[in-house]
């Protein structure tokens, strides 16, 4: 699985990791029409080497790219690349040898940002673009959010099947909740009561309670969901399966399927190879049958 949040929205514009040219493509939203998809406006910024995750800081000036480096050989050229969304230019670059940057998500505040590698969780300084903290003994950690008063960090610990909660005042683990097989992205309601976790190997979503740190119930998606992310009314929660190339979408008032749409190749059933969605960033609330 690759290309975890290999986008974000901001300032009106669409930040996409292109990993085979190491750029980071800025296209205009209102670029992305029914009859200019295939060629909008694009501005590509050349960053390191393999990038993968892209995130927009909270004020919207920084976007920060994870530069997953070479998969085979040492040291690993991963690091992190922030571009200045003013003038499309890197301002600032950190090295994180022996570390394959995975996901990125910033504190409410903009002041940290939480990257997630195979060797732990980094937290690093937005102002000094430098590592002020380390957790380690993450299973393989790969996504990350953060709740809306800052206060906890949720990542994905691939190896062992968790949600490891992790305080952001003292970067210590305080609760382990099980999960699904294979818990890749996840999301936290605005309100920060509930946590989306896809769980690709168990074809289901786990719905956590963020109050009790327990799984409250269990959503059924076939075909691998690997991708989440809520509408800004939260009242939608959209899940990408991996291998099945589909989009499901969920009311998140009572968890029913309300819509689904095939993004595999040619439409076909299970043709997310080549075509997976991986990830997903909303601006706006669809209305129903969009």
């Amino acid at each position: 699985m690759t290309c975890d949040l290999c986008r974000a929205l901001a300032n009106g514009m669409l930040y996409f990791a292109n990993t085979g040219n190491d750029t980071l493509s800025i296209v205009p939203i209102a670029d992305l029409t029914v009859k200019n998809y295939a060629n909008p406006t694009e501005t590509l910024v050349r960053v390191g080497q393999d990038p993968e995750a892209v995130a927009v800081t909270p004020d919207g000036s920084q976007a920060w790219v994870a530069d997953t480096g070479p998969q085979t050989g040492t040291p690993s050229l991963g690091g992190i690349s922030v571009v200045s969304t003013a003038t499309d230019k890197v301002t600032s670059t950190l090295s994180l040898p022996r570390a394959d940057p995975r996901a990125i998500a910033f504190s409410p505040s903009g002041s940290v940002a939480y990257v997630t590698t195979g060797a732990g969780l980094y937290v690093i300084s937005t102002a000094t673009v430098k590592v002020i903290g380390f957790v380690p003994g993450l299973g393989d950690p790969e996504g990350v959010a953060v709740s809306p008063d800052g206060k906890s960090v949720y990542v994905t610990n691939t190896a062992k099947n968790l949600v490891d909660v992790i305080s952001a005042a003292s970067n210590r683990v305080t609760t382990a909740i099980p999960v699904g097989q294979l818990p890749w992205q996840l999301a936290v309601s605005a309100n920060g009561s509930t946590v989306y976790v896809a769980d690709g190997d168990s074809n289901a979503v786990s719905v956590i309670d963020a109050a009790t740190g327990k799984v409250k119930d269990t959503i059924s998606d076939p075909g691998d969901p690997v991708s989440v992310a809520l509408t800004p009314d939260g009242s939608e929660l959209w899940v990408g399966g991996l291998t099945s190339g589909i989009v499901s979408v969920f009311d998140t008032s009572n968890e029913s399927l309300v819509g689904t749409f095939n993004v595999g190749y040619g439409g076909a059933a299970n043709a997310g190879d080549g075509e997976e969605p991986t990830g997903i960033v909303l601006t706006t609330t669809p209305p129903p049958a969009s």
